[in-house]
Formats: structure tokens, sequence, C-alpha cells
């Protein structure tokens, strides 16, 4: 059975340096864990009986778990982390995982009443 990676600790995002070590890291986990959640090819016959499967054998809580802890590193990072105003993470039906973040620049050129980061 594989394991979804290790996440840094929330406890150590202590100013924006750290957050943007945290944010490097909490990425580079994100696209493990989609690579260890990401489906087996199939069969046709595989197909015909059901859905997919993800390739790993994870119990339902630990994704739960890991999804948890992540949700509370992201909280984390954007308190400290001035550029970071806002994330989306999506769990697909076939266990892929999606991360987007929005920046203050990119927020402020898509809402002309957001105050502008540079001005």
């Amino acid at each position: 059975m594989r394991s979804l990676p290790d996440l840094p600790d929330p406890e150590s995002i202590t100013d924006e340096s750290s957050a943007a070590d945290a944010l490097s890291s909490a990425l580079v986990a994100a696209a493990t864990a989609n690579r260890t959640l990401s489906v087996a090819s199939e069969t046709d016959e595989q197909r015909d009986r059901g859905p997919r499967h993800a390739r790993a054998d994870l119990p339902s809580d630990e994704l739960e778990g890991w999804l948890r802890e992540f949700h509370r590193l992201l909280v984390k990072i954007a308190t400290k982390h001035a550029e970071v105003v806002s994330w989306s993470v999506s769990v697909g039906t076939d266990f892929s995982l999606e991360v987007n973040f929005a920046s203050r620049k990119a927020r402020a050129q898509q809402d002309p009443d957001y105050p502008d980061p540079g001005s």
C-alpha cells in the first residue's frame, strides 16, 4: 500500500519566507499525492464492470486526514504569505487532485474594486 507524502509542519511557518518555502513543499506534496492517487489503466472488461479505482489502495480516513492537514497548512501559508489571497483544492471522482492559487495581483486584475498591491 502506498501512503500520501508528508506535509510541512504548519507551526514552522513564522514569516513570509518560511511561508514561501512551505508553499513550495506543499505543491510538491500535492503533485506527489496526485501521482499516488492517479488511476491505473484498465482493461475493457474492468471499464465495463464499473467505476475506475485508484492505483493506490488508501483507506478513505488517510485521504481525508491528509486533505484536512493540507487545508490547515494552506490557511497558515495564506496568513503569512502576502501574495496568496485564495485557493481551491478539488479531488476528482477519478481521485485526481487539483490545487489552484490566486495572488493579489491576479485578483486585482480581475476585480477593479480589489486593492492593487502595486499602488
